[in-house]
């Protein structure tokens, strides 16, 4: 693998489910947390998972 100069690098970047939510990516990593939500726990990780086009990844 060929090694990027210190000023070739790539962004991050991520959003609060809620902040995504009317939005779609093609890859999502979405991270669980939705133990925080119980009484709204179903309709967090809907609208998390719903945010992939194509592939998403769930990180628990």
């Amino acid at each position: 693998p060929e090694r990027k100069g210190l000023d070739e690098f790539t962004f991050g970047y991520c959003l609060t489910v809620h902040k995504a939510q009317g939005s779609q990516w093609d890859n999502v990593y979405l991270f669980d947390e939705s133990y925080v939500f119980r009484e709204e726990r179903a309709r967090w990780l809907y609208t998390g998972l719903t945010r992939a086009a194509e592939q998403i990844t769930v990180v628990r």
